[in-house]
């Protein structure tokens, strides 16, 4: 479990800390078939089987579960990666091999958590940085 963000309420009980996985959780499970934006804070609590009075003495908002999100899997995904890439030979490969080793055991743990980067509002797969926009030749200018 990771420490509480910022933007959290920091637990100080075992049951408050209990309740911050729950949300956590819960709110990765609906992640997993619908977008942030098409999950309510009643979706949350329902699935976490907690109170709307829970959540809100933890966030004061949807959105503020969005830096504890990224943290929390931020959290987890090194040490997959780590688990996965240990048995390589890393001092026999080239760059290009290692480069593809690394990428792809990142995009096996992401797929593998359930957590599609379109789900997520400001994901650069929904909303590519201006610069990586192809521009339309027949726009007109």
């Amino acid at each position: 479990m990771t420490a509480a963000s910022a933007h959290v309420q920091e637990p100080l009980q075992d049951r408050s800390r209990r309740t911050l996985e729950k949300i956590g959780r819960a709110v990765e499970e609906l992640l997993a078939t619908r977008s942030f934006d098409d999950i309510s804070v009643g979706d949350i609590v329902r699935r976490a089987r907690c109170s709307v009075g829970s959540f809100y003495a933890r966030f004061a908002s949807k959105d503020d579960l969005l830096p504890y999100l990224y943290e929390r899997y931020d959290a987890d995904l090194r040490p997959r990666i780590l688990a996965r890439a240990a048995p390589a030979q890393w001092e026999h490969l080239s760059f290009r091999e290692t480069v593809a080793l690394v990428v792809g055991h990142t995009v096996t743990c992401i797929w593998s958590a359930g957590i599609c980067c379109a789900r997520w509002p400001s994901s650069p797969v929904r909303n590519p940085p201006r610069s990586a926009r192809r521009r339309d030749p027949h726009a007109a200018q």
